[in-house]
Order: C-alpha cells, then sequence, then structure tokens
C-alpha cells in the first residue's frame, strides 16, 4: 500500500490494480468515509483478497478433483450435462441456471471440504438465544463443518 501510494499516477488516473482504484477512490472522491475506507482497511481487504481467493480455491479445486476420482459416476454425470448444455463452445455465467448437476456438484463439494470450518462474527445487538443471553460485542462462532454434517 505504502508503495502504491508513492508510485501511482495521480495526474491521468490510471489504475494499475486494485489498490490504485481503492487509494484513488479514497484520497480523490471525497465519497469516502474516513472510518471504514482508510489504509489499514485497504490492507485487511487486499490480506483477505489474497487468501480468500487463492487458498480456499486451490482447496477447493482438490477437494473437487478427488470427489470426482471417488465418484465415477458423478464425474460421468456432471461431463454429459457439460457436454449436453455446453457443448464446444466457451462457458458462460448464463449456462450455469441450465446446469444444475454441476451447480449441485459444485455446493456438495463446498459442503464436504468444509474448507473454513468456523468463521467469527460479533453480534450487533444485545439478544437472547434457547435461554442464552449474548450482549452486544459478543464474539460469536457458528460450527459450519458441524452444520454441513448435520442429517437434520
Amino acid at each position: 500500500v505504502l508503495e502504491h501510494q508513492k508510485t501511482r499516477d495521480r495526474v491521468n488516473h490510471f489504475d494499475r490494480d486494485f489498490i490504485d482504484a481503492y487509494l484513488r477512490e479514497m484520497e480523490d472522491s471525497g465519497r469516502a468515509d474516513p472510518e471504514t475506507m482508510n489504509e489499514e482497511q485497504l490492507a485487511m481487504v487486499v490480506r483477505h483478497l489474497f487468501l480468500g481467493g487463492s487458498e480456499t480455491t486451490s482447496n477447493s479445486l482438490r477437494w473437487g478433483v478427488l470427489y470426482l476420482t471417488l465418484n465415477l459416476d458423478v464425474q460421468t454425470k456432471a461431463q454429459e450435462e457439460v457436454d449436453r448444455v455446453i457443448g464446444l463452445r466457451d462457458i458462460s455465467l448464463e449456462d450455469r441456471e441450465r446446469m444444475p448437476y454441476l451447480e449441485a456438484l459444485c455446493m456438495e463439494v463446498l459442503r464436504c471440504s468444509s474448507l473454513i470450518p468456523s468463521l467469527p462474527h460479533m453480534a450487533t445487538d444485545d439478544f437472547w438465544y434457547k435461554g442464552y443471553y449474548f450482549p452486544r460485542g459478543t464474539f460469536l462462532i457458528v460450527n459450519s463443518r458441524g452444520l454441513h454434517y448435520n442429517t437434520k
């Protein structure tokens, strides 16, 4: 972020990447809220982009390959759907609604892999749940893996 601040093209507003665009929006627009859009926040966003965009994607792909390797019938059905809907042309986002089996396969891979077993949240208000009181500011962690494997 510091390097981008030093080398950014402020004259032509040429953004090399996300960091430049964020800095331009933060500094030039006058619309940015300095409480929520600042250098510290930018550093956290970039960190999350790298972590969320690389590690989880590569691990999801690994799980998908494993799942398809262990379930050849699923692999065959998914390939048949792709062949029927896509054929030899490039795939597009509009194809998604015409491929329910592939969509379900992707959701199942994400469910089975449960790459992020728990994400912390914070209570924004005081509340009661099943007889327990949670004051505002309480950290809450949902066990997503437990939910993903719950037979109910």
